[in-house]
């Protein structure tokens, strides 16, 4: 029984009504602060995986017309590198708010230092290889655009990489 496991553990426990009120209203406020915390956070997170998935529409527009042969003009491929840009910021604040959001949830939520610290480690994991992926990816749009074209076998690496990092994204959000 829970009262005979408590006293083996921490002797008889005398606490006044007063006394339990006091500490169940030091408790509750703060456990309630951290889960309204880790939900509000998770409304931006959301809105980041529109920004992806935005980024994602505009990109994959531009690629389509690029896999039918069609030459994008100057003004078009100056919009499809800010699309990248802005896919690659995107995915890493995903990861970035989401990691935060996860501790703040995990840290109203459980004591157990080896699950907030084994979230953490994930999230910082999965940031390290988005930066690096999204460094590889900058590089082979620019290395493309060096002939002031992108033909299909680039456009097929440039895809390769962000599936990687929408891999990662989507490991994350589930």
């Amino acid at each position: 029984d829970l009262k005979k496991d408590l006293e083996s553990r921490f002797g008889k426990v005398n606490v006044s009504v007063k006394e339990a009120r006091v500490l169940i209203g030091k408790l509750i406020p703060a456990w309630v602060e951290g889960v309204n915390q880790a939900t509000e956070l998770r409304k931006g997170v959301e809105a980041l995986i529109e920004d992806i998935e935005a980024q994602e529409g505009i990109l994959g527009g531009y690629e389509w017309q690029i896999s039918v042969g069609l030459v994008l003009s100057e003004s078009e491929s100056t919009q499809y590198k800010a699309a990248i840009d802005r896919f690659v910021a995107a995915c890493q604040d995903y990861i970035s708010e989401r990691g935060y959001a996860l501790g703040i949830g995990l840290k109203a939520t459980t004591s157990n230092s080896l699950i907030i610290e084994s979230a953490n480690a994930i999230s910082s994991m999965a940031s390290a290889e988005l930066d690096k992926l999204g460094k590889q990816l900058q590089e082979v749009v620019n290395k493309a655009y060096e002939d002031g074209l992108l033909d299909i076998d680039e456009l097929e690496a440039i895809q390769n990489i962000r599936n990687d990092m929408r891999e990662i994204v989507n490991a994350l959000s589930s």
